[in-house]
């Protein structure tokens, strides 16, 4: 009996450690689980990667950045061929992994 209540005292005293605030922002609506504010989270690399966005953007000059995979013209027209992409090729033609499971079948459309 001694060890019911002691269990019963010890789930008491932990509810309060976690309890979950629920708000309903508008009629109709579903309760939203409200937390903590947002936080800013900085890196070491923060400073070094807006350097280097900013020196990108102005090497730019306006133009479109483009990623490419498989044959990559250059802009001298020399067509560069890259190492093959195996079976990522088929997923990454898809747009995605999530395209390539619809047009697979693996998922439902």
């Amino acid at each position: 009996m001694r060890q019911l209540i002691l269990a019963v005292c010890i789930s008491l005293l932990m509810m309060g450690c976690a309890s979950v605030r629920m708000q309903t922002l508008a009629a109709g609506e579903a309760p939203v689980v409200v937390g903590p504010a947002v936080r800013d989270n900085r890196t070491p690399l923060e400073s070094a990667m807006t350097c280097y966005n900013t020196k990108l953007a102005d090497k730019l000059c306006g133009k479109k950045l483009q990623v490419a995979v498989g044959e990559i013209k250059d802009y001298t027209g020399k067509v560069i061929s890259t190492k093959p992409l195996g079976d990522a090729k088929p997923v990454i033609d898809a747009g995605g992994i999530f395209n390539y499971a619809r047009q697979t079948g693996m998922i439902a459309k």
